[in-house]
């Protein structure tokens, strides 16, 4: 789950199809902005990033995400929408700001997330932990949450967690690791804690 008074977060596959379809709605409504979206960056993140679901982990993999990563960064993919909602919230109500352009963007931003949460299928993604900036995703979500078969990992490309997720924290099966290849924890997680009599913890670990 992600903090309430956080910015909410996006997978970089969710980010770029909503901002694909945000900015043509926003041309088809006028809207100018200063900079040209990155349409090119933009196609190749919409055709690479559902090919995750086919690739295995490994350290060819791990570039592969490091790269989509720096297109979404380059094509200034908005995959953190919390000041957006916010503008929507408390500076859109006037008549005044209808035609403001920011304002225009969080409609449409507010419109696709409650049609995007209504949805219930699973799909392959990639995200930064909301939690730790230290720490990337990859694996499945049901909605926003990371939900079944995943990859935690340090930018290093060290894995920190290979296991399941349910409504976003570790659950079931899983492998939690340090930055060095320690084992942590092997066994169950329950609502992200690891169930201490159905597994192995390290001596050492605090958990």
């Amino acid at each position: 789950d992600q903090a309430p008074d956080k910015p909410l977060i996006l997978p970089v596959g969710v980010a770029t199809e909503l901002m694909g379809s945000r900015l043509l709605e926003e041309q088809r409504q006028g809207v100018l902005f200063r900079s040209d979206p990155k349409w090119t960056l933009l196609k190749m993140l919409r055709t690479q990033i559902p090919d995750l679901a086919f690739m295995r982990v490994n350290t060819h993999s791990l570039a592969k995400l490091g790269k989509l990563l720096k297109w979404a960064t380059d094509a200034h993919v908005v995959s953190e929408v919390g000041p957006l909602m916010r503008q929507s919230a408390s500076g859109c109500e006037g008549d005044y700001m209808r035609n403001d352009p920011q304002c225009t963007s969080a409609r449409i931003l507010e419109r696709q997330l409650t049609n995007f949460n209504s949805q219930s299928d699973r799909y392959e993604d990639i995200m930064r932990y909301p939690f730790s900036p230290d720490l990337l995703y990859w694996g499945t979500f049901r909605k926003l949450r990371f939900d079944g078969q995943g990859l935690m990992f340090f930018r290093s490309g060290k894995v920190a967690y290979n296991g399941t997720f349910a409504g976003g924290r570790m659950d079931g099966e899983g492998r939690l690791q340090d930055e060095q290849g320690g084992v942590l924890w092997h066994g169950t997680f329950k609502r992200g804690m690891p169930v201490k009599t159905m597994g192995r913890l390290l001596a050492n670990c605090p958990l």
